[in-house]
């Protein structure tokens, strides 16, 4: 889907590792300048002046984003989740 759509900025964060019988597993959100897998969501962001985040790439998230829900209420408040069941 990113390759389709030319999301190339997205793309350099995934690692593609092979595996010895050459089978490609993807994995997501590692610092195209370093290597380290990083510590959260490149993508999200805080909003200015505000306790709530926004997701920078919502059209185009992927699966494991998607089907993620925060622990709890508060979590989901400060994330700015549009929805919260647990």
């Amino acid at each position: 889907m990113w390759e389709k759509n030319g999301r190339y900025d997205i793309l350099a964060w995934v690692m593609t590792l092979v595996s010895k019988s050459g089978r490609q597993t993807h994995e997501i959100w590692f610092n195209p300048e370093t290597g380290d897998q990083a510590t959260r969501c490149p993508w999200l962001r805080k909003l200015p002046k505000r306790e709530a985040y926004v997701c920078r790439i919502h059209d185009m998230k992927p699966s494991r984003c998607r089907d993620w829900r925060p622990g709890s209420r508060s979590v989901a408040a400060e994330i700015g989740c549009r929805g919260f069941d647990p």
